[in-house]
């Protein structure tokens, strides 16, 4: 499954990332190219409403959030989560890109 970037932003916060994090980001990415709609829990959960996310656990927890969209994932949002849980303006903003994302094509 081809996976794509939704916005510069989502590209430019995983090159932003320090290197260690960076590289298991991308293991991370490879395997929802690898696996779609397959991957499941602890790498990926749904949020509901079409959203899902990419988790990457240990010192600095990364989330991505993303969607499928014409036999393609689409990253549409990244975060380092400091708390519990993602905060609900990240999953709306997430929701605000797919919508954008779907317009465009």
């Amino acid at each position: 499954m081809e996976v794509v970037y939704a916005t510069n932003e989502v590209q430019e916060f995983v090159r932003e990332l320090e290197e260690s994090t960076r590289m298991q980001t991308r293991r991370l990415v490879d395997s929802l190219e690898t696996h779609g709609h397959r991957l499941r829990m602890p790498h990926s959960r749904a949020l509901g409403e079409g959203l899902f996310e990419l988790r990457l656990l240990g010192s600095h927890p990364v989330r991505l959030l993303y969607c499928f969209h014409e036999h393609k994932a689409v990253l549409l949002h990244g975060v380092i989560k400091k708390q519990g849980s993602l905060r609900t303006r990240d999953v709306a903003y997430a929701q605000m890109v797919r919508t954008r994302y779907i317009a465009r094509i």
